[in-house]
């Protein structure tokens, strides 16, 4: 049986899944940095990662192309 879950598709982390929704919901980096417990440094790490694999231009359009496939 095959799953069409995000991860399967664009192969993020949950992690990753974690940090996706809060930045979907318009959370900084500070925000999601405090919320998660870790640097600001490790959610800029994660938001470049989730970009390249979104292959987004930007946090925007980041934000909605995450949006058009997760259903949370």
């Amino acid at each position: 049986m095959t799953t069409n879950s995000i991860e399967n598709i664009i192969n993020i982390t949950p992690k990753e899944k974690e940090v996706l929704f809060l930045l979907i919901q318009g959370d900084t980096n500070i925000e999601i940095a405090q919320k998660q417990n870790c640097s600001v440094n490790c959610i800029k790490l994660h938001v470049a990662h989730l970009m390249q694999k979104f292959r987004a231009k930007n946090r925007t359009h980041l934000a909605f192309l995450a949006n058009s496939f997760l259903k949370f």
